[in-house]
């Protein structure tokens, strides 16, 4: 009874002390809580089916996106600081610790205080938002769900980072370094997995975007912006990210109680001092150097694009690490005099920080160059070999996802080859041209799964011209496996509605609807003659035609109009072809001469801009039907820009385009091609080598 009322009691003077934070903190929430609401629902009213977008306005407010979250974690900082400021003051702390109550009653008395000034407010703005909704007709009971889910987890956002910001203060003396340190704890995790990417990627040629390994959320920024991350992808739904809930309240809690132990043992005599725990000050600096002189690093680094980068590197870490030991020397000591005090501090978190960076800029641990041991199933995707464009996803995460195959020879040598390509393009990037050792190399993804179900992934760099990297292609693309694996049509658990075909031929494009019966049979057809698709015919040939797919799907309560594009169509695709034909399809793989209007073409190779932008320099010759004969000979050695084959290097010939204006069912097209491989006649040549010479005789005006 007497711990109940003296609950109260003390409630009543903090209160008195304290009442300006729920009442800012209730004006603050009305902006962002029930003006954005009204707003929006007022201009909904005006919309066509007022009611039905007000009432999915309503249920989509109160999701996890709402940006109210910035207010709880402001909230949260400013309630803490203020409910425990009475520690920086020996003073204050002598008379809380002089009333007949132990200390762990005080620590949660001040604790369920700041919590109650948070959710008494926000409650209160919950109840007056769905009152608002009943009125303007715009509720129905999702939106109530979404409301109690809102209020509950806003709370237990404010909960986590009063905790993390409770244990700041109790492990500091003074209001800055609280501040400072609540930054600290609140972000430290999401900056180290920052950091750990940042070096992945600088220093391993092999590393695979986002792949750099989790770092243990501790931090509240961290774990809430993975949470978000996870939720994007289900619309924000609540319950979908309950696992999320559950680390939150653990780490609350683990935050709330290492909070109390720093309460129970902090010293009296603390108050005012910058770190109240001498022993939490070589590990705070530590902590804070390592990522200072990694950004620092990092930062200097960027300056130059040349060989004197790891120079620029070093200096930029020295620099760093040397000017963030002494400022928080200083700041420790609250003397600026006193800044080599502990210099062994210094010299400790140089060495920390020179481990790290040594690790990764000279690969201690061999991670460009691991192949793991015991896979289970392995997973390629190849610049360029089979990509589709697809609606949403990318296809190389597509195949990455779904390809499984087996452990065999030839992937292991394909790799092993892929690890030895990489390292003798060391930090070159995929190339489309010939370098001066003959090579021309494709990015590789790879992911590995392991027995352990951990997966592993790399992006290689491969020689494609390789004898024996064509011969283990060969190998491993004509298998079943690997085909399932890179084309969506082909795999089981990519069954669409489709009702739209678009076929895209040399000289025309044709796109229509089918039934449905006539759309399997077209897919049932193209599926078999995919599957018998061979190596050599991808590699030595270019499509005739390349055929996509449409159909509409419902995506996150919205319908979205989807798409698959560029599944090729070769020779050797006879039965495709012909039932394209049946269905009306336009299969043009010709062109008449007579049908083309003029020709013009332009060599990309000398192209010059002067310092205005304007084209000063150029080949470009034009060709019409009075030119008839060259017609014909240029159109029977060129091919379609949009149907070369692009996997094959040899096989592209890009500084020489060729536009092709013509005339196809009463309508104008213009349409870009290439020279195949050798075939550009000799008098193309040097007219386009006059003209150049021609065009330098021009007298072409200079600006000032």
């Amino acid at each position: 009874m007497t711990s109940k009322s003296l609950f109260f009691k003390r409630i009543k003077q903090d209160l008195h002390q304290r009442v300006w934070f729920p009442v800012i903190l209730f004006i603050i929430s009305f902006f962002p809580m029930e003006l954005t609401l009204v707003s929006e629902l007022d201009r909904l009213q005006h919309k066509v089916n007022p009611i039905e977008r007000m009432t999915q306005y309503m249920v989509e407010f109160f999701t996890l996106a709402n940006p109210f979250s910035i207010v709880t974690g402001v909230a949260a900082l400013i309630c803490a600081l203020s409910g425990f400021s009475f520690m920086h003051s020996a003073r204050k702390l002598d008379t809380y610790h002089s009333m007949p109550v132990k200390r762990e009653q005080i620590f949660w008395q001040q604790y369920v205080y700041g919590i109650l000034y948070y959710v008494i407010p926000v409650v209160i703005h919950v109840i007056i938002c769905l009152g608002i909704g009943v009125a303007l007709g715009a509720f129905r009971v999702e939106a109530l769900s979404n409301m109690v889910w809102f209020a509950l987890i806003q709370t237990l956002f404010f909960v986590l980072f009063y905790s993390v910001c409770v244990t700041a203060v109790c492990l500091t003396g003074n209001m800055v370094i609280s501040v400072l340190g609540c930054g600290v704890l609140l972000i430290y995790s999401w900056v180290l997995y920052g950091l750990k990417t940042s070096l992945y990627d600088i220093f391993f040629d092999t590393y695979y975007y986002n792949q750099a390994g989790t770092i243990w959320a501790f931090s509240p920024l961290h774990l809430i912006a993975n949470m978000l991350s996870d939720a994007d992808y289900t619309g924000f739904v609540y319950a979908d990210c309950t696992l999320h809930y559950v680390k939150m309240l653990m780490q609350a809690a683990v935050y709330t109680l290492v909070a109390l132990w720093l309460y129970k043992k902090r010293p009296t005599e603390a108050a005012g001092k910058s770190i109240a725990f001498g022993f939490a000050e070589p590990v705070i600096k530590a902590m804070i150097a390592l990522p200072v002189t990694i950004v620092g690093a990092f930062l200097f680094r960027s300056v130059v694009e040349n060989d004197a980068r790891d120079g620029w590197f070093i200096f930029g870490g020295i620099f760093s690490l040397v000017l963030s030991c002494l400022v928080m020397e200083a700041i420790f000591r609250q003397n600026p005099r006193e800044v080599f005090a502990h210099a062994k501090h210094l010299i400790v978190n140089g060495a920390i920080a020179a481990t790290v960076i040594v690790i990764f800029r000279f690969d201690v641990f061999g991670y460009d160059y691991y192949m793991p041991a015991n896979v289970k199933n392995y997973a390629i995707s190849i610049y360029n070999l089979g990509d589709i464009y697809m609606y949403r996803d990318s296809h190389r995460e597509w195949s990455l996802e779904n390809m499984e195959l087996t452990p065999s020879e030839s992937i292991t040598k394909l790799i092993e080859q892929a690890i030895e390509d990489s390292e003798t393009s060391h930090n070159m990037y995929y190339t489309y041209e010939k370098l001066a050792d003959g090579a021309i190399y494709f990015s590789m993804y790879v992911k590995y799964e392991l027995d352990n179900g951990k997966e592993e992934y790399r992006c290689y760099l491969l020689n494609i011209l390789n004898d024996s990297t064509q011969q283990l292609l060969n190998e491993i693309y004509n298998t079943d496996e690997y085909k399932l694996g890179i084309y969506p049509i082909l795999s089981d658990g990519w069954k669409k509605q489709y009702n739209t075909v678009q076929v895209t031929t040399a000289y025309a494009e044709d796109r229509f609807a089918l039934s449905e019966e006539r759309m399997a049979k077209l897919i049932e057809t193209y599926q078999r003659e995919l599957k018998a698709l061979r190596y050599e015919e991808i590699w030595n040939e270019s499509p005739v035609a390349s055929l996509g797919f449409e159909w509409d799907m419902s995506v996150d309560n919205s319908q979205m109009h989807c798409y698959e594009d560029n599944y090729k169509i070769y020779d050797s695709f006879t039965q495709t072809i012909a039932l394209l034909e049946e269905y009306g399809c336009i299969m043009e793989t010709t062109l008449p001469a007579e049908m083309i209007t003029a020709i013009e073409i332009d060599d990309w190779s000398v192209e010059n801009y002067d310092n205005n932008g304007e084209i000063d320099k150029v080949m470009r010759v034009n060709y019409t039907q009075d030119d008839y004969a060259k017609l014909v000979e240029i159109v029977k050695n060129v091919e379609s820009s949009s149907l070369v084959n692009e996997f094959n290097p040899n096989m592209r010939v890009y500084d020489v385009n060729v536009d092709i204006i013509y005339m196809l069912n009463g309508k104008e097209y213009s349409r870009g091609f290439l020279f195949k491989p050798g075939c550009m006649p000799s008098w193309v040549r040097e007219e386009l080598d006059a003209s150049l010479e021609e065009l330098d005789r021009i007298d072409i005006p200079t600006y000032q």
